[in-house]
């Protein structure tokens, strides 16, 4: 599976991804979209009022605005990086009896032409964010080679927007699913928890999760590996987009937002991130993926991609990580489970970053 993220990756279904050649020779300054705060909150608030509701878009302000005034109270470190050890590279993934690794490259001009192609949203955050979001949203659709057949549940949904892509792009169904909707399906939106969809066993060809998955809090990143295990038809996939990976287990977290220590997993390298804008974030090492993910999870067949890049945008990772795990053929009957069950009264994966 090694190569490029290129329109030939990315088109295994059919050819929806030819290469843009105007898109092609953009410069990077074309991928940041717009840097001015207005308009990247005019669009927010525009996709709240669409995903949300008036109601939930009141409620997203008033938390925004709250977290914004906690934060000039305390001034953030230097660049914006968390206080002490910062998650470093990754030396213990290669091939195993458990998983294969496998490396894939993207490009400035290969992820242009797919921004371009898919109408990835101008006003979608600013910078090097806007880049981050398509890039992990390209490096899903690669993974997941789609088909109009296809059927996904998008955990972590946010605004929705791999979703509407996903259906304008490859005309296949979606769901949207995010503990912030309100509970039960409504449309293509389901409200619950990523523990408890309450969708029928064997029902999805695909799962997706993106920027969600690190910060599952206690055992729901666990707990989520068996309920997309029940919710995948066998052979379906399930793409974890990106996977945080390092050499040492990290939790980190921003302390205007996480107040206790019932958070933490045991033994991991806690630190504190100011203005970050997520409470909680897990990177696995070696034997917390190991412990977490293979010893408690399923019978996935496991595969690790690495994702090289040539973009030098601040913020930035210079590799990526994504997880690829696919729900043998023969695979044991999941047993039943109860209809939506309601979303926790913390909010136990919530993403204050909103991304789609």
């Amino acid at each position: 599976m090694s190569g490029h993220l290129s329109p030939a990756v990315a088109d295994a279904s059919g050819g929806v991804l030819p290469q843009d050649p105007a898109a092609a020779g953009a410069p990077a300054r074309r991928l940041c979209g717009t840097e001015s705060p207005v308009l990247n909150g005019a669009a927010r608030v525009g996709h709240s009022l669409r995903t949300l509701g008036i109601r939930g878009t009141a409620a997203e302000i008033a938390d925004i605005l709250s977290f914004h005034f906690h934060e000039r109270q305390r001034p953030a470190p230097p660049g914006g990086r968390p206080d002490g050890k910062v998650p470093g590279p990754c030396s213990w993934l290669r091939d195993s009896g458990e998983w294969t690794v496998t490396e894939l490259t993207a490009t400035q001009r290969e992820l242009a032409a797919f921004m371009a192609r898919m109408r990835f949203p101008r006003f979608y955050y600013k910078g090097g964010r806007r880049v981050w979001y398509a890039l992990w949203h390209q490096i899903g659709f690669a993974l997941c080679d789609l088909t109009p057949a296809s059927i996904v549940v998008d955990a972590g949904a946010g605004m929705g927007i791999w979703g509407r892509m996903a259906r304008r792009q490859y005309g296949c169904t979606t769901w949207d699913l995010d503990c912030r909707y309100p509970p039960g399906l409504h449309g293509r939106r389901i409200g619950a928890a990523a523990t408890a969809v309450g969708l029928p066993a064997n029902s999805v060809s695909h799962v997706v999760c993106f920027c969600a998955f690190n910060c599952f809090e206690g055992q729901v990143d666990t707990a989520f590996l068996w309920e997309a295990f029940r919710l995948l038809l066998p052979g379906g996939k399930l793409v974890i987009v990106p996977l945080c990976v390092c050499d040492e287990h990290v939790n980190l977290f921003d302390p205007s937002l996480c107040a206790g220590s019932d958070l933490f997993d045991p033994g991991a390298h806690r630190t504190p991130w100011p203005g970050w804008g997520n409470r909680f974030g897990r990177w696995y090492s070696r034997e917390a993926f190991q412990q977490r993910l293979i010893a408690a999870g399923p019978a996935f067949e496991r595969t690790i991609v690495r994702v090289d890049h040539d973009m030098c945008l601040e913020g930035l990772a210079p590799v990526y990580y994504a997880a690829l795990f696919v729900k043998p053929m023969e695979s044991p009957a999941p047993e039943p489970q109860e209809a939506f069950a309601p979303p926790p009264s913390t909010v136990a994966w919530r993403l204050s970053q909103r991304q789609g």
